[in-house]
């Protein structure tokens, strides 16, 4: 079988797509043939076919502007998106086209009416609730695009059960999908030793690491800024510490000044992104991984990536009690939930967890967990199984 994957995005710039690779891989392994069929916006044109490890991919270069311009000064451009991508289509002559995410299924629909493939949507946000939170009437336009769009489908594959329950009430088949690391990848990492690893961050064996790892757009990190100042008025005393890494740079050094005044620098190191072939020894390095907990509108359905990188590296997670992510650090057994957003609330729960003795417990148990049930080993399957049966 042939599968085509459209993307928004390039698949290598400005860094791999792990999501797409990791199916299109599982895809060709089980002896489908493979095209990711690449929107490369924003980015420096370079040769338009290419191969990474075994994946072919195509890119569709095309300058947008400024990320902040209209949504209706992009629209043109989109239609002329369109008619590049239907070529491409029509060339690899595709049985199967997963569109990824919202914004590529407007011409995967297209293409379908045109060529007469099954059609699969790969839908790993709740992406009106996410388009609220720039305008109304974005995410109002996005909402009524997913639902005309949706009886073009033939089935779909979702991160998260409510999101899943929407679909199935929509009349699609729907299946539960986690692009996580495989087992193999992560029994073949190369570990720097942990101890070594946080002298070369500051940081000391006695000292409870939490960390928080990943964008820092729109998180409101000055939050856990607030639950460390908690901390420090509580127990002066106390061992726990703070690392943020991540990027833009510019955030970054916001909260580093935001610390400074706050006179809790001490207890916190700010550090900028790394390779992604580095960031589990920063991971590894922590006794205790934390997610946002700002209110947006597409929180509680979320599940980010980052708890499962965290599982993955056998670090317990601290989360506010958002719907999708509270239910699988339950479920886990490997964290704890904190409800609402006052940062006391969180500071209580980061200074109970110091002195409970419960995290090399917790550890372990997010290690298993993540290699019982969230591993790409459990996951691929499920793929696979959707493939066979909608070729049917």
């Amino acid at each position: 079988m042939r599968v085509a994957f459209l993307s928004g995005y390039d698949l290598l710039q400005p860094k791999l797509d792990r999501r797409i690779f990791i199916e299109a891989r599982t895809c060709q392994d089980y002896g489908h043939d493979v095209e990711v069929i690449c929107w490369a916006r924003r980015q420096k044109e370079q040769i338009p076919e290419g191969e990474y490890e075994g994946i072919n991919f195509y890119r569709l270069y095309q300058d947008l502007g400024s990320e902040s311009s209209s949504f209706l000064f992009k629209t043109p451009k989109y239609f002329r998106l369109m008619k590049y991508m239907l070529k491409r289509i029509e060339e690899f002559k595709p049985d199967v086209v997963v569109a990824v995410d919202l914004e590529m299924l407007p011409v995967a629909t297209m293409g379908k009416l045109f060529y007469n493939y099954k059609l699969i949507y790969d839908c790993h946000e709740d992406w009106p609730s996410m388009e609220l939170q720039a305008s109304q009437s974005l995410g109002f336009f996005t909402k009524l695009l997913e639902k005309s769009l949706l009886p073009f489908v033939d089935s779909v594959i979702t991160v998260c059960e409510t999101l899943q329950k929407r679909f199935f009430k929509a009349g699609k088949d729907s299946h539960l999908l986690m692009t996580a690391r495989t087992k193999k990848e992560i029994s073949e990492l190369t570990f720097l030793p942990r101890q070594e690893m946080r002298k070369k961050l500051g940081f000391t064996d006695e000292d409870v690491l939490v960390g928080f790892l990943g964008n820092l757009k729109n998180k409101n990190l000055e939050m856990i800024l607030e639950a460390f100042l908690h901390v420090q008025k509580t127990d002066p005393n106390s061992k726990l510490k703070l690392l943020i890494l991540g990027n833009p740079d510019t955030i970054l050094k916001s909260l580093s000044e935001k610390a400074i005044e706050m006179n809790i620098s001490n207890w916190i190191k700010f550090h900028s992104v790394v390779p992604y072939n580095e960031v589990h020894n920063y991971i590894s390095a922590l006794d205790l991984g934390i997610t946002q907990y700002n209110e947006v509108p597409w929180a509680p359905l979320a599940l980010p990536q980052k708890i499962i990188d965290y599982f993955a590296m056998g670090v317990p997670v601290l989360t506010r009690d958002f719907y999708e992510r509270a239910r699988l650090v339950r479920k886990s057994k490997a964290g704890v939930v904190f409800k609402g957003g006052n940062s006391q609330n969180v500071g209580n729960a980061m200074l109970g967890l110091e002195v409970s003795n419960l995290l090399p417990k917790l550890r372990s148990q997010a290690k298993h967990f993540f290699q019982k049930k969230l591993c790409w080993e459990e996951q691929e399957t499920k793929l696979i199984s959707l493939l066979n049966s909608i070729d049917k």
